[in-house]
């Protein structure tokens, strides 16, 4: 190989070191093909946020401080690192983090020192190029909290690497072994995966020293990686006391919740429920699967094989025992553990490929399969812009407020960061402004531990024309924090006339409270920042948008509403209605008109009251209105044959929440809206 006419070696570089730098380059840039967004649009993900910021935030540079018991000394730097760099960069330094301990681990196998495992240069590129293309779900690529799965990959390697080819680690330059066994400290206590694999370690290294062979460098150097793992598992066990939490590490979990199934089921009933119910089903077919594995291919699978076998049953145990929710369905348990485990199944992929290179034909029924996902390359989705920049602007160490930022993923894990609010005093107080609320809902946040709401909507600063600048939710008087604004909303635009308005969206996030801590209101920013606009309550006192019912439905009576079409071809309304839990048997007609002042049926609909479910949208669908774009409506609901006892209602909101209508009854105007919902055909 040539480099500017001279050969690599003449300028004091390795062709192997320079070769796995090139691979390991390539596999950076690919990651980074999958999820550009990691890097060109960063955001934090999950516990990169709500756990490793946060402690980075309270607690600067308590990079052993644990979460759920373990160490994940990795994460915490990157998160102290980035924010070195400003909270609004955090997530980039973070996410580049990742994508660049993702690479070294897809690299690693391509080491000439793997030949004992894989013979051939180019199959365990293709092995390093698996990884890379791995078909899991989009959050293992380009975020801390999941890149312990890929230090899982190089943890397997450097195990097997001490293993089985001690002598080609123990004759390695003193900076490769440095620098391998300083990395392995760090992947110890980054991960729970090192507490089983550190014991296998620390026997091969007594092993060696009982046997005096073998460089006393190499076995201090090893001890830094073994060193960390038993911190990592003295730190576990001293946090699980303080905690009072059952111990949850791998290898003891899996005995102490077989031994005390087992006990308990001899006991006090039938040993069959404790394969039914005690989550038995994963980890016992994983076992029975592995025996019957190691019985049958015995005589075909040699020492790096079944160290291939085991590694995969107990990651995939470990992955089950660490998620209960896995363990009473065996097809989704393994479909939901196999999508994270990545580290188990590119050991398979490794055994496969020596299979492959020992038995042609019979290697390539499992290699082929695994390694077409390298030719089915494609890119993870985006995720949704949450604004985590603008958020992260309104950041100040000394700030007397904290604001929660919204993370992914679902909006239900939050970054709570000291802030400060605009002085509203300073600001004049213009009154109400242009907004609605569209739709409110509850989500759990992480483990279930809180319960937020979600409110979306739209708001303008109709005074000048343009967007408003801010939103903030308020409780009482109080902020509670800022809301997502400036999501797309071109139905705002259309229906205002003012293209300046397509950016007006909204979405609040917060937690749910007693109504005695006063009712939710909305502060909407001028666009030039100068005002402020206070609206009314939007939640009450969290009875939802303060709903109410209309009443029966009696022979004479109307309910109805006036709407404003957004598209052509409007082909349905449904609407909401009630039976109060009783049969109905009288007819519902519905009726489409210009206005409220026009006598002329466009559309007229009667269905029978039996198809009508309490509490639930009912449909009236009616041939396409192909020019109804832009063009005002009124609907209503009226029921000729209806008696006391045996009618229905419809649901509404006292608060005004749809700015294109109102509600009527009898033909006259009421406050707030009926619920409803328009349907366009194309």
């Amino acid at each position: 190989m040539v480099l500017t006419g001279l050969t690599l070696h003449a300028v004091g570089i390795p062709i192997t070191v320079f070769r796995w730098w090139l691979v390991f380059l390539v596999c950076l840039l690919l990651l980074f093909l999958r999820r550009p967004d990691a890097l060109l649009n960063a955001q934090p993900w999950a516990e990169d946020a709500q756990v490793f910021l946060q402690h980075a935030l309270n607690t600067p540079w308590s990079v052993f401080k644990p979460h759920l018991g373990y160490l994940l000394v990795l994460p915490h730097i990157t998160a102290n690192l980035g924010l070195l760099f400003g909270l609004t960069q955090a997530p980039l330094v973070m996410n580049a983090s990742a994508l660049v301990l993702a690479a070294i681990s897809a690299a690693f196998i391509t080491s000439t020192s793997f030949r004992f495992l894989i013979q051939s240069h180019g199959m365990r590129l293709l092995v390093a190029f698996f990884i890379v293309g791995f078909p899991g779900p989009h959050v293992l690529n380009g975020t801390m909290t999941m890149s312990q799965w890929y230090l899982n990959i190089w943890l397997i390697l450097f195990v097997a690497l001490i293993v089985f080819r001690y002598r080609s680690y123990d004759r390695a330059s003193h900076l490769y072994r440095a620098a391998v066994a300083l990395f392995g400290g760090l992947v110890c206590v980054s991960t729970p995966m090192a507490l089983p694999m550190a014991s296998v370690l620390l026997a091969v290294v007594v092993a060696v020293a009982m046997r005096g062979t073998g460089s006393r460098a190499s076995q201090w150097y090893l001890l830094i990686p073994i060193g960390a793992s038993v911190f990592h598992g003295i730190a576990y066990l001293v946090n699980s006391v303080s905690r009072a939490a059952p111990l949850q590490d791998p290898l003891l979990s899996l005995v102490r919740y077989w031994s005390t199934a087992i006990a308990t089921r001899l006991v006090y009933g039938d040993v069959g429920e404790l394969v039914r119910n005690m989550g038995f089903d994963i980890t016992y077919w994983i076992g029975a699967a592995v025996l019957l594995l190691l019985i049958v291919g015995m005589r075909y699978l040699t020492y790096e094989d079944i160290y291939l076998v085991l590694t995969v049953a107990l990651f995939m145990a470990v992955v089950a025992i660490g998620n209960p929710g896995y363990l009473n369905d065996l097809a989704n348990g393994t479909l939901l553990a196999v999508r994270y485990a990545v580290a188990p199944v590119v050991a398979l992929c490794i055994l496969a490929a020596r299979l492959c290179e020992r038995n042609g034909r019979m290697g390539a029924i499992i290699f082929v399969p695994i390694m077409a996902n390298v030719l089915v390359f494609f890119p993870l989705r985006a995720y949704p812009n949450l604004q985590f920049a603008a958020f992260a602007a309104d950041y100040r160490r000394d700030g007397a407020d904290s604001c929660p930022i919204p993370v992914h993923p679902a909006r239900a894990w939050t970054l709570v960061i000291p802030c400060a609010h605009p002085p509203w005093a300073e600001l004049n107080n213009a009154g109400s402004a242009l907004f609605a609320v569209d739709r409110h809902r509850t989500v759990e946040t992480h483990r279930g531990l809180d319960r937020q709401l979600v409110v979306t909507g739209w708001a303008v600063d109709r005074k000048t024309g343009r967007p408003a600048s801010r939103v903030y939710i308020v409780r009482g008087g109080k902020v509670l924090g800022r809301a997502i604004y400036g999501t797309k909303r071109p139905d705002v635009a259309r229906q205002l006339s003012n293209e300046a308005y397509v950016h007006s969206g909204f979405e609040a996030h917060f937690n749910r409270a007693p109504a005695r801590q006063g009712s939710i209101t909305l502060r909407i920013v001028s666009h030039d920042g100068t005002a402020y606009y206070e609206t009314e309550s939007i939640l009450g006192d969290h009875r939802a948008l303060d709903r109410f019912i209309a009443g029966e439905l009696l022979p004479g009576t109307t309910f109805g509403q006036t709407i404003t079409a957004n598209k052509p071809r409007l082909n349905g309304i449904s609407v909401r209605l009630a039976t109060y839990l009783r049969p109905i048997t009288s007819t519902v007609a519905f009726r489409l008109r210009a206005s409220p002042e026009s006598t002329q049926d466009i559309i007229r609909v009667q269905v029978a009251g039996q198809s009508v479910r309490n509490n639930l949208y009912y449909t009236f669908s009616f041939p396409p209105i192909p020019d109804s774009a832009g063009k005002p409506y009124y609907w209503f609901v009226e029921s000729p044959d209806a008696r006391r006892n045996n009618a229905i209602t419809v649901w509404g909101n006292r608060i005004d929440t749809y700015p294109f209508g109102r509600a009527f009854r009898n033909g006259r105007p009421i406050a707030g809206d009926f619920h409803f919902r328009a349907f366009y055909d194309g």
